[in-house]
């Protein structure tokens, strides 16, 4: 259906391992760290080996591609072209409707958009993006330095009703633990399970406690290796899983201790965005107050992983890097991308401004994940209306869960009552700023930048 939509001609590809995509994509991550090749030849032979992948395909000038994968970048190897990606896994058909929905007359495009600067890097990018942004009048939020913290930018994401986000920090794969568990399993199988470990740190409205979000990489079952291609011909693994997963879950009646712990330099896939005071790890939940935004990630290597947790959680659109980039090339894509590119395709803007950037060089870092017909756009609406709806709405959804919630569930209670807050500071702080002397009509998506509530300390 999408390929009819499209008037597109339809390949297709044989199926590759997973092991064989995260070796591949890991030979992206690590560019630099090889001593037997130079960037360049690397990326020559990575771009040799996904066109032999992907097959003969028939690449005329003028046209586009759209590959649907499971999660190799098959783009990068066709920069004659525009293209974009869909993940098949876990839910192809509700990208493919969140994308095209985006683009139907009466949507709003991306009047509201976020931008964040943790300043952990040079970010120049953010300054000219939020120019180039007010002059298409686009309402802009900005989150920088001490107010770009976890918890300010975790509640954000989810929370708060954006159409664009605009991420330039640095992100990579962080150290972290490797825990060892022994147990029994509830078929009585005694089992050894080894983990690695990373963890997001952000502060909460009470006096010495902390809010800890880890990222788990299972690494061994039973001296089996988890990620073994023939994993399956050397383990039973039949309850272990869930049975690890139930004890160690919070509130658990036979809770699960790791027998031993260690440090690792690194944890695989773990993907942290690095905030103004600590790491953030993206969750798998819904965003944008439940809607279905495009995102940028202006960072170093920030498709692996990423890409699929936001289209996971309903981004239309993901734009990331394969591997590190420097501060004058993010800065360049940004501002193409944004100004002389901002009403075409976006898969075509972007491909565009990598021609202009990088001309015939092989790097070619950013990769897109989206149906192909939609773009970065502006219509006309009172923004200000919205926001403030969207907000208030939240709110009374909130508390009426709140009220619904089994009054012995006290997690569940806690976590409910966090989001109220948010909003009541939201609802107050926005129209305090913004609506207490403005007319309610049809006003413009105003070009001004928005003020933020102070953090809570």
């Amino acid at each position: 259906n999408y390929a009819f939509s499209l008037r597109a001609d339809l390949c297709l590809i044989p199926e590759i391992t997973d092991e064989f995509s995260e070796d591949l994509l890991e030979r992206f991550y690590s560019l630099y760290d090889s001593r037997q090749m130079s960037a360049s030849e690397t990326l020559e032979l990575l771009r040799s080996e996904l066109q032999k992948l992907s097959g003969n395909l028939p690449i005329r000038r003028g046209e586009s591609l759209t590959f649907v994968t499971r999660r190799l970048p098959y783009g990068f190897a066709f920069p004659e072209v525009p293209s974009t990606h869909l993940f098949k896994y876990p839910d192809l058909g509700i990208a493919v409707i969140n994308g095209f929905a985006a683009e139907q007359p009466s949507t709003r495009g991306v009047g509201v958009s976020v931008l964040v600067d943790p300043e952990t890097t040079d970010a120049p990018e953010i300054e000219a993006a939020e120019k180039l942004l007010r002059a298409h009048h686009v309402f802009v939020r900005r989150y920088q330095g001490p107010t770009a913290n976890v918890r300010a930018v975790a509640e954000m994401v989810e929370l708060f009703p954006y159409d664009l986000l605009i991420i330039a920090t640095h992100c990579g794969d962080a150290p972290g633990y490797r825990w060892t568990y022994e147990f029994t399993d509830s078929e009585g199988i005694h089992r050894k399970l080894v983990v690695d470990i990373a963890i997001g740190v952000e502060r909460t409205d009470e006096a010495e406690m902390l809010k800890v979000t880890q990222f788990l990489r299972f690494i061994s079952l039973d001296g089996v290796d988890w990620h073994d291609p023939k994993k399956s011909d050397k383990l039973y693994v039949g309850t272990a899983m869930n049975d690890f997963v139930t004890r160690t879950r919070p509130g658990s009646a036979d809770e699960l201790k790791p027998v031993t712990k260690e440090t690792v330099e690194r944890v695989i896939g773990s993907a942290v965005l690095n905030m103004h005071d600590q790491n953030y790890i993206a969750l798998p939940r819904p965003i944008a107050n439940s809607g279905t935004p495009i995102l940028i990630n202006n960072a170093c290597s920030s498709w692996h992983r990423l890409a699929g947790t936001f289209t996971f959680c309903n981004a239309r659109a993901y734009v990331g890097t394969l591997f590190p980039i420097g501060t004058t090339e993010a800065h360049d894509v940004v501002v193409k991308l944004l100004g002389e590119h901002f009403w075409k395709p976006l898969p075509e803007a972007l491909w565009l401004a990598q021609r202009q950037v990088y001309e015939d060089d092989v790097r070619r870092p950013y990769v897109m994940t989206g149906v192909y017909p939609q773009r970065l756009r502006v219509v006309r609406h009172n923004v200000l209306h919205h926001i403030s709806t969207r907000l208030s709405r939240s709110l009374e959804q909130c508390r009426s869960d709140l009220h619904s919630v089994d009054p012995n569930d006290e997690r569940r209670k806690k976590a409910i009552t966090e989001v109220i807050r948010y909003y009541e500071r939201e609802v107050t702080a926005f129209q305090q700023r913004w609506l207490r002397n403005s007319p309610i009509g049809g006003a413009l998506s105003t070009p001004e930048r928005d003020s933020l509530p102070k953090p809570q300390v």
